[in-house]
C-alpha cells in the first residue's frame, strides 16, 4: 500500500466528504474542507483558553498578558487559515500534480489537522498548567504557520 492511500485514508476517516484532490472540479472543495476543519479546531482551542483565563487570573495572574495574546493569535491564525487561498485555484491547472507532490500535501494537511487536535487537548491544560501550556500552544501555533506556508510552496511547485 503506497503511502499516498495511507495519508489519504487517515484524511478521509477525519474529514468526512473528503475527496483527496482526485476529482479537479472538487479540488476547492477539499482545500476548503481541510481549512475549516483546521480553523474550526484551532476555535474550539480559543475557546478553551477563553474558559480557562479566569482561572489563570486567580492561581497566576502574572501570565494574563501572555494569555490573552495567545488568545488573540489563535484568533489570527485560524483566520488565516480559514481564508487562505481558496482551493488554490490555478495552481492546479498550471502545475501537474503528480503523485510526489500529493503526497506532500497531504501530509501537510494531516499535520494541520493533527496539530489542531494537539491545539485542542493543550488548551485544556491551561488552566492546570499555563505556563508550559502556554508554551506549548505557542509552539503548536508556530506548526500551523509553518505548515500552511510549506503547504503553499509545495502547491507552488517552489519546495
Amino acid at each position: 500500500m503506497s503511502k499516498v492511500l495511507r495519508l489519504l485514508e487517515r484524511l478521509e476517516l477525519i474529514l468526512p466528504g473528503f475527496h483527496g484532490y482526485k476529482q479537479k472540479e472538487l479540488i476547492r472543495e477539499d482545500d476548503l474542507l481541510v481549512r475549516r476543519h483546521v480553523a474550526s479546531l484551532i476555535d474550539n482551542a480559543r475557546q478553551r483558553v477563553e474558559q480557562a483565563m479566569p482561572q489563570v487570573v486567580r492561581t497566576s495572574p502574572d501570565l494574563l498578558p501572555l494569555v490573552d495574546s495567545l488568545r488573540k493569535r489563535m484568533l489570527t491564525v485560524a483566520e488565516r487559515v480559514r481564508h487562505a487561498e481558496a482551493g488554490y485555484s490555478g495552481y492546479f491547472d498550471r502545475i501537474k500534480v503528480v503523485e510526489d507532490t500529493l503526497e506532500k500535501v497531504l501530509e501537510a494537511d494531516l499535520q494541520l489537522v493533527e496539530t489542531g487536535k494537539q491545539l485542542v487537548e493543550q488548551a485544556t491544560q491551561l488552566a492546570s498548567n499555563p505556563q508550559n501550556a502556554a508554551q506549548r500552544l505557542n509552539e503548536l501555533l508556530d506548526t500551523v504557520e509553518q505548515t500552511l506556508e510549506n503547504r503553499t510552496r509545495i502547491l507552488l511547485g517552489v519546495s
